[in-house]
């Protein structure tokens, strides 16, 4: 079949593209994975349920990662309707003023500045507990604050906050994060997750301008080689092969590992790395495939008191279900999952209890550079204790890695290394910030529910050995098909609107192209960015 567009990948960037487009142009979307319709993507507070099935994950690996402790890990990446906003943990962030603004400098385009991306963040969003400049009250995802004053854990953890003289901030998404608050969640009004295909796609599914096609894995772009034109995909559904042609362009949102990978297996990409795969080199962009940053984090642990976390009503939920879900797990009913949830004092329509805050690692950083996750949950394997985690990723790293195919074959798995740690100033950062959240945690709120600290622990010989050891992903992995200006940067993949270097008919628009992390979680940067390219792409840009 043809349309005038294909999009790669229904995910946070692409649900929100075939919304867009296929107001006004024929649009294919191809997804690798399956549907999202289980209860697993709709109640939150089954979110760990969701990140543990492997029908719905890519299954990458990174590493080892050479500079922490060779260590290699899950790097979970949704492969399923609505992509990782069905398996995320739901938290709405945009990030910093400066961090849009650095990206309208080194793409030479004010588009996107913050305050030409405000309207975009605002256009998606329904928020339902808040209304100002800054936020939308009639977008297709719904946004709550996810107040939880009703835990006596939580508000003793704002209270040790304020004891440690940190400020509360009411809005976090207005361009200034510093602070602590009550984080925005993408939860509906029904206490039901807004995952991008619930949101985007579902509204629209009887739009005749619309195809949508899940189980399909894009092996490769099919280019007019002679005059360098993308003209659509080669594609893997049903055990055989299919080819999809577009009118117009090809638009790749197959994430931060799979956008880079279809470039390099179609040609497009640094040309050592395709002549060692036996792959004719289209175009030689060395970037493409680099300049891949993730917020690293590690934690400390406390070991507390009884009752003060939900690690009991958690386990005793796995417990329950578990083994149900994993003999028959189409026996399990949303109602059943519903009753398991409340049966053991765990609100479905709940994430977790957690207060967030960010915060600068050094005075001499002009931003905050470290989110924290202070959790009335333990983040450890099962242990014989009680402990609480208190989660610090770095926004703002140096260290930056790469992912690269293994061979010419789709199902073969990237090498992806993340080189966590290889700057020794993300390091010393994350050193610091074990020390002003052990000042937080030994205010006198915290330390009258403590026992003690489990981990790294207060004669800890060698801290920067339990980072390295310890330290891994914090699921925002950025910047391998970079946006810049390709003509004095080599190292940019793509143009300011999406475009790829070196080969017409072909965009990419998801969380690869991002040229620096932003400080934030990235599903709703990811959602701008569809609103952005969406945007470009209907003004003929």
């Amino acid at each position: 079949m043809s349309a005038d567009y294909i999009i790669v990948g229904a995910g946070s960037s692409g649900c929100v593209l075939a919304n867009r487009l296929s107001e006004r142009h024929t649009v294919l979307l191809l997804e690798a994975g399956g549907s999202d319709d289980s209860w697993k993507f709709r109640i939150p507070a089954a979110v760990f349920f969701a990140l543990a099935d492997p029908t719905c994950d890519w299954g990458y690996q990174n590493g080892p990662e050479p500079f922490a402790a060779n260590r290699t890990a899950r790097n979970e990446r949704g492969k399923i309707l609505g992509g990782c906003s069905s398996i995320n943990m739901m938290m709405y962030m945009r990030g910093q003023k400066r961090d849009y603004d650095e990206w309208a400098s080194l793409t030479d385009s004010q588009e996107w500045s913050f305050d030409s991306v405000l309207p975009l963040f605002k256009r998606s969003e329904s928020h339902l507990t808040k209304s100002s400049e800054f936020h939308g009250k009639s977008g297709e995802m719904q946004v709550t604050t996810h107040d939880r004053s009703d835990d006596p854990t939580i508000r003793r953890y704002k209270s040790a906050v304020l004891e440690a003289g940190f400020k509360w901030n009411e809005d976090p998404q207005d361009g200034d994060s510093e602070g602590f608050f009550d984080q925005d969640f993408t939860v509906g009004h029904d206490g039901v997750r807004q995952s991008t295909s619930r949101c985007f796609l579902d509204p629209i599914r009887g739009r005749k301008a619309l195809k949508i096609e899940t189980n399909s894995i894009v092996d490769k772009l099919i280019l007019d080689r002679d005059n360098k034109r993308c003209i659509g995909v080669e594609v893997i559904q049903n055990g055989g092969r299919k080819r999809f042609e577009c009118n117009k362009e090809v638009i790749l949102s197959a994430g931060v590992f799979g956008s880079p990978c279809i470039l390099q297996r179609s040609g497009l990409g640094p040309a050592e790395l395709l002549e060692k795969n036996e792959i004719e080199v289209i175009a030689d962009l060395p970037g493409v495939g680099s300049n891949l940053i993730d917020h690293v984090k590690c934690a400390l642990h406390l070991e507390v008191k009884p009752g003060v976390t939900l690690n009991g009503s958690l386990g005793a939920i796995v417990a329950e279900m578990m083994p149900v879900i994993m003999t028959s797990p189409g026996e399990v009913t949303e109602e059943q999952a519903m009753r398991v949830f409340s049966k053991h004092g765990f609100d479905p329509s709940s994430i977790m209890s957690v207060l967030c805050g960010l915060f600068k690692s050094s005075n001499e950083k002009p931003d905050p550079d470290v989110m924290v996750y202070m959790m009335a949950l333990s983040s450890l394997p099962t242990v014989d204790r009680d402990l609480a985690s208190f989660a610090l990723n770095l926004y703002k790293p140096k260290s930056t890695g790469y992912v690269r195919i293994s061979s010419q074959h789709p199902t073969s798995a990237p090498e992806i290394i993340m080189n966590y740690l290889k700057e020794p100033e993300d390091v010393e950062a994350l050193k610091r910030s074990l020390e002003i959240m052990r000042n937080i945690v030994n205010q006198k709120s915290i330390k009258e529910i403590t026992v003690s600290e489990f981990s790294p622990g207060p004669d800890c010989p060698d801290v920067e050995k339990y980072i390295r050891e310890s330290a891994d992903t914090g699921y925002h992995p950025v910047g391998t098909c970079k946006m810049g200006v390709p003509s004095r940067d080599p190292m940019a993949v793509c143009d300011w609107s999406g475009k790829v270097a070196g080969v017409s008919g072909l965009r990419v628009a998801d969380a690869s192209i991002m040229p620096t992390t932003p400080t934030a979680n990235t599903n709703a940067p990811c959602i701008m960015i569809g609103e952005r390219i969406s945007d470009f792409i209907l003004q003929g840009l």
